[in-house]
């Protein structure tokens, strides 16, 4: 029985770890985590460089556009401007042209009514018609003229 009991004995101490054991398998873990921790942390930080660099090329990029869409956009602006000053020209000189020819077409009408010769009469209309053909022609350039002035500013307005 005795031999029976120092079997059990035996068996009871190989059923658990000493403390020993149980320290060394700890301090292992210990030492595998800090090596683990430290090899992530280098790639983490690997890995948040390439993001900033990824982003500092985006940003490179959207910078590149809007630089060049500025450009285009200050041309335009320009062109533009250019355009309208050239319009609002044209259109001064069409509105004093029909200033002129306002008081141009009173006088022959009353040149017409005062008329009393045949031949001049016809004359005087034919004159009239070519004077009231040319003033319509300004009116209707006029209205074409302010309309594109009005568009040009509203571009203008935009930029």
């Amino acid at each position: 029985m005795i031999v029976r009991n120092a079997c059990r004995n035996r068996r009871r101490r190989r059923s658990g770890f000493t403390l020993m054991e149980v320290l060394l398998v700890l301090v292992i873990l210990v030492v595998l985590a800090s090596m683990a921790v430290g090899v992530f942390s280098g790639t983490q930080a690997q890995a948040e460089k390439r993001a900033a660099a990824g982003q500092v090329g985006i940003l490179k990029d959207q910078k590149a556009i809007l630089d060049q869409r500025y450009k285009t956009s200050e041309q335009s602006l320009i062109q533009v401007i250019e355009r309208r000053k050239g319009t609002m020209a044209a259109l001064e000189q069409t509105q004093k042209r029909i200033e002129e020819l306002n008081p141009l077409l009173l006088d022959i009408e009353n040149r017409i009514a005062a008329s009393t010769d045949q031949k001049t009469r016809t004359d005087l209309e034919g004159e009239r018609s070519q004077l009231a053909t040319e003033y319509n022609e300004k009116q209707a350039k006029e209205q074409e003229l302010l309309a594109e002035s009005q568009t040009l500013e509203r571009y203008t307005a935009m930029f």
